[in-house]
Formats: C-alpha cells, structure tokens, sequence
C-alpha cells in the first residue's frame, strides 16, 4: 500500500536530491530533466500502466499489445516463491530475477557451480539463492523511493533465458524518449568488466556530449552503429507513446532484438550535469 500525500513525497524528492547530489529541485516551475523527473513522480496520474511496464513479468504482455510480439527476453518459469524453484529443472546457465524493482538478479551457471549477482555478492548454494530472493521480494521498492507505480507490482520471482554477446555483461542500448518520441540514445559497455563505459548519440547515431558528471564518455571509443538502430527507434517510438518520459532499454543477441525493460525515473532523476544549459535543455524536451 502506498499511503503517502503528493506533498509528502514532494518533500522527500527535495530533500534527497539536496542531500545526495546538492540539487535544488523546483516542482512548481519545473524546468531541468531533474526537476521534471521529480514532478512526474509526484503529479503523473498513469501509474497503473508504469506499474505494468515496470513489472519485469507483465512488460511481455505490453510488449505484445504495443508492437505485436514479445521480444523481451524470454521467461522460462515463473515463481509465487523462491521456494518453488526445481534447479534440476532449469537449464546449465540461466537469470533469477525478481520483478518489482531493480538490481535484483542472480546469475547461475551449474557447469562452474557458481551463482552470483550483478553487484558482486558470492551465494554459496541453492538455499542461500532462495534466502536472497526472498529478502528482496520482502522491499518494497515504491515505498523506499517514494514511488507510487513500483508499489503497484505484485513481488514475484522468475527465470529467464540467460543471453550473452560473448562479453562478459551485454552492450545496454538505453533510448531515451520523450512524449513519445526517441531523442537519445545511451550506450552503456563494460559495467562490470573495465569498468562502466558510456556515449551517446542522437537518433541518427551521431555523438554528441551530454556531460553526464557519472558517466565516462569518450569521443575516441565510439560504439560501431547497430544494425537493429531502426528497428530499436522503431519499437522505442511504439512502446514510449503512453508517456512524458520514458527510457526503453534494449539488447542486441546473435543479430536478435532483446527488449531489456522500461525505466520511468533513470537514477531517480537525480543525477548532474556538468553545466546548467544540459540540464535545461533536456528539461525542454519533456513536455508536461
């Protein structure tokens, strides 16, 4: 249940961005992407259909209805309870995740006897898996966060396909739309490899500096234009459409589409810029 006033979580937005990034929001004229991030959390009334996309099960279902096939990566079991969950039935390799919130994965692969999240965390065998699981279906993101459409998410836990490019982690092809309209495109490379790599382009694939102060960007290391780009704008065009302001996350698998997820609130909208005209400029992309 999601019991807090829109002032209520006004104030928390505020003083969060204050305090971890020194930003000052304003959500009665709302101007940078920040500001405007902020006041779609507290004011945007179609929280019930983020809750469907942000849901890392029923995104297939949106999926399906806004382009005419699920090309998210496909779901091999779906559990009530990490209890539930047979290895002996799944295959050699393949992701536990759970589907209301973020950073919750486990990835498992018998042939080394090893599972392991993205964030480094060692489980030492099934049971303690299951204990992982369990302990995050048990956060509620959209309470910690202040965000309504999380709250919404019905906590479950699933397998899914294990896909890979022969990298270590994926290429994340990160597109940024905004009122239904594809602006820009994030490409992020090497998370946990060499460390996090990001450029970004425009649609026509063109780099350009968006001065993101988190994101190392490098004019000399450019991303080799994908060849799925116009189907990826396509699809991102399609699945946007619902909404202000949404980032559409794909990967590209043996010359195959994957549609990673949808995010409404990319770092919890509090990020910088290193100049005030970035900031605002995007902010004039998003139309409120």
């Amino acid at each position: 249940m999601f019991n807090y006033s829109k002032s209520e979580v006004a104030k928390f937005l505020k003083e969060k961005a204050l305090k971890k990034r020194n930003i000052h929001l304003n959500l009665d004229n709302p101007k940078t992407v920040q500001d405007k991030i902020a006041w779609l959390i507290v004011n945007d009334d179609c929280n019930e259909l983020k809750a469907k996309c942000a849901d890392k099960i029923l995104i297939h279902e949106y999926c399906y209805e806004k382009i005419g096939k699920d090309i998210c990566v496909p779901i091999l079991k779906i559990y009530d309870n990490p209890n539930e969950i047979n290895f002996n039935e799944l295959p050699n390799k393949f992701v536990l995740k759970c589907n209301h919130g973020y950073a919750m994965n486990i990835l498992v692969d018998k042939n080394k006897n090893k599972l392991t999240t993205l964030k480094k965390i060692n489980l030492i065998d099934e049971s303690d898996c299951k204990r992982q699981l369990s302990e995050w279906l048990n956060i509620n993101f959209g309470l910690i966060n202040r965000q309504e459409h999380y709250s919404l998410i019905k906590p479950m836990c699933f397998a899914e396909k294990f896909i890979s490019d022969g990298n270590t982690t994926l290429k994340d092809y990160k597109i940024w739309c905004c009122n239904g309209e594809p602006k820009m495109i994030q490409v992020v490379s090497d998370r946990y490899t060499t460390g996090l790599h990001c450029n970004v382009y425009d649609t026509n694939w063109n780099w350009f500096h968006l001065g993101w102060s988190d994101f190392p960007e490098d004019k000399n290391h450019l991303d080799e234009k994908p060849k799925k780009l116009n189907l990826m704008l396509e699809y991102a065009k399609k699945l946007s459409e619902d909404f202000k302001l949404v980032r559409v996350d794909f990967y590209i698998v043996d010359d195959e589409l994957f549609l990673g997820e949808l995010t409404f609130t990319p770092d919890g909208g509090i990020f910088n810029y290193k100049d005030k005209e970035t900031e605002l400029y995007w902010g004039e992309q998003i139309k409120l």
